[in-house]
């Protein structure tokens, strides 16, 4: 067995079975296979074929003498274009054989097979081209020179067709491969690496590559095959990334490319590469459809990662919201989580203050109070926006002081030109080692509006009493509507006196909640809970039909000397409901009760607010012949001029 170049006088013979040699082909060259046990074969093929070039490329010989040394040669070289091969040589068929065997054990469907045969009838030629993969079938007595070399160009010519056809379809897989992962891997590093690893499936001559990242103009590389010195490959790339800048257009210089991937705002993604010969057609086709779909790609890495920005961060102050702020607390250790503190901040009445400042100035706000508590904290703390004008900091008990927040706030912030004083409350609570951090911010809410609705205190420490408060609230306003459906409310009547004659006068209806099991339920219980629900203005039409018929009761009995009044509490949402005042007339007629007999109570609050809503909705009260007192007085501002303007009957000085 030996290898020739084309037009060499030197034959070079050597025993069957002891070729151990690879025969790489010369740069360029086709790689022709002859397989013939014919010495003579071999020599005059190689003559014949001497000075021959296809396609600007010369021919380099392979030369085997039985099918086993022809399949070796096959297996250490992956190039070969061509074989010719003899139908007869250790048998009368091995030439057939070594044709399944190249096509079904070695898999090399691209090479193209020329079978010649000097004795015609032992494979019959229309059974042959029928059932095996060849390209062609001769005689040798057929090929004269001119035969053999067409029939070699045309073998070559399919052969390459065949091989762009399959570095298409390789070159098609790795883009669809390396650009489906962008749904598995959503780290841009890990994402171009992949890409690069089997960039050279699509640049076979590739000598090296890299990923450039350009994020808000500062750049970086993200990925490069083999590892290579930044500084250097981008400047020997500066001129093809000056054209792309120009052109926005994949640029390929003689061995250097640069393939803009994807511009999305400040995000920008480049491919540079270098191979050892210039990119063919080929590869340059194939590296548009790389870039079509990798911009595809990297938009949606980009999506993904904003996604994931904006599910632990809010985009208004850049600091971590709720699910940041959870995720910081658990990735405290145990034993560390057991020693820390959380505060929860509430800025004081921030709806006012954004809607008389306007939306743009109270986000302004935000960002002013935002960047104020990064200020305070250090490396022990994390501060976060929890909600609206809602911020969250944890830090170790003895360092998390609450004057010391506080403290941040008796300066005015500056929006504009204008100061803006902000006041703040605030809910504390010291997280203990197992609990869930959810758990710990809640408490910590709890514990904060504790402290709004407390007029002693801008800060609370949570403890176990709020939250059965909590707890207790939630079940009274679950029990409410079914106690008024199944009639669990009463009135106690309390005695009105007249101290100068010590005689009864009147009486005051009370509400009470007795539930099924006999537990009395007080009103400063539920009252609130109704009123947050909207269900006492049901609990209030029934308290004022039950008075009114209570009246009626009364003062219908002969032995009552003289008239006995009875006097109903409303509340605000009461008096202050559209249906309120059709209601006490349709009640009053229904229950035929004397007017003057009936007073109705609302405390000064509700007479401090609306001056002329309030002023008509008593006149019409009065025009109905109702009896008017006004409840808790002393506790707000009213005056007494104001008074005057009231149609009232009656003052109630509160206890305190």
């Amino acid at each position: 067995m030996s290898q020739s170049k084309q037009g060499s006088d030197v034959l070079t013979f050597t025993e069957d079975q002891e070729v151990e040699q690879q025969y790489p082909a010369e740069h360029g060259d086709w790689l022709v296979l002859i397989v013939d046990d014919d010495e003579q074969v071999h020599k005059v093929t190689n003559l014949a074929l001497s000075h021959v070039t296809i396609q600007n490329r010369e021919l380099t010989f392979l030369h085997a003498y039985s099918s086993e040394q022809a399949l070796k040669i096959l297996q250490e070289n992956e190039d070969i274009a061509v074989i010719l091969l003899d139908v007869v040589m250790e048998s009368d068929d091995a030439g057939l054989v070594l044709v399944r065997r190249i096509r079904n054990e070695l898999k090399n469907l691209s090479v193209r097979i020329i079978l010649r045969t000097g004795q015609p009838g032992y494979a019959p030629e229309l059974e042959v081209i029928q059932n095996y993969d060849i390209n062609d079938y001769k005689m040798k007595s057929e090929l004269t020179r001119t035969r053999l070399i067409t029939t070699i160009t045309t073998a070559i010519r399919s052969y390459q067709q065949i091989r762009s056809i399959e570095e298409n379809r390789l070159g098609l897989e790795y883009i669809i491969d390396s650009t489906s992962r962008i749904f598995l891997e959503y780290d841009p590093e890990l994402f171009a690496q992949e890409i690069l690893s089997k960039l050279p499936i699509l640049l076979p001559d590739l000598q090296e590559a890299f990923i450039q990242w350009i994020s808000h103009d500062e750049p970086m590389i993200i990925g490069s095959y083999p590892v290579t010195n930044e500084d250097a490959i981008l400047g020997a790339y500066a001129e093809v990334f000056e054209k792309v800048l120009i052109t926005s257009e994949m640029a390929i210089g003689v061995n250097r490319g640069c393939v803009p991937l994807c511009k999305h705002g400040p995000e920008e993604f480049y491919l540079y590469f270098q191979t050892t010969s210039p990119a063919s057609p080929q590869a340059q086709q194939l590296l548009r459809v790389l870039q079509a779909n990798l911009s595809v790609g990297f938009r949606n890495l980009l999506l993904v990662r904003k996604l994931e920005q904006s599910a632990y961060f809010d985009d208004l102050t850049a600091l971590p919201n709720k699910a940041g702020f959870i995720q910081l607390i658990k990735e405290l250790g145990q034993p560390e989580r057991g020693l820390q503190t959380i505060a929860i901040i509430d800025i004081d009445d921030f709806s006012e203050l954004n809607d008389s400042m306007g939306h743009e100035n109270g986000d302004l706000l935000l960002c002013s109070v935002a960047q104020r508590l990064k200020g305070f904290v250090d490396s022990n703390f994390s501060v976060a926006r929890i909600s609206g004008d809602t911020f969250g900091i944890i830090g170790p008990d003895e360092m998390l002081k609450p004057q010391l927040l506080l403290s941040l706030f008796e300066e005015p912030f500056a929006i504009g030109d204008l100061p803006f004083p902000v006041r703040i409350t605030m809910g504390l609570v010291h997280l203990e080692d197992p609990e869930d951090p959810d758990e710990g911010i809640k408490n910590a809410n709890i514990a904060m509006k504790r402290a709004k609705s407390s007029t002693r205190s801008r800060f609370l420490y949570y403890s176990d009493a709020m939250k059965d408060a909590i707890h207790r609230r939630i079940t009274i306003g679950r029990d409410l509507k079914p106690a008024l459906f199944n009639r669990e409310f009463m009135l106690y009547y309390q005695p009105q006196i007249n101290t100068k004659v010590n005689k009864v006068v009147g009486a005051e209806g009370l509400i009470r909640w007795k539930r099924p099991g006999g537990e009395i339920v007080p009103p400063f219980q539920f009252i609130g809970v109704a009123e947050s629900s909207g269900l006492i203005n049901e609990i209030g039409r029934w308290a004022f039909a039950e008075a009114c018929k209570q009246a009626a009761l009364w003062n219908s009995q002969p032995a009552l000397a003289d008239p006995l009044n009875v006097s109903v509490n409303v509340s605000v949402k009461q008096f202050y409901n559209p249906s309120f005042l059709p209601y006490i007339n349709h009640v009053l007629k229904d229950t035929q009760v004397n007017p003057e007999l009936i007073e109705v109570e609302i405390t000064e609050s509700v007479v401090m607010q609306e001056t002329e809503t309030v002023i008509e909705i008593l006149k019409q009260l009065k025009d109905m012949g109702v009896r008017i007192a006004v409840d808790d007085f002393g506790t707000g501002f009213s005056s007494m001029t104001y008074l005057l303007r009231l149609p009232i009957d009656r003052l109630k000085i509160d206890r305190s």
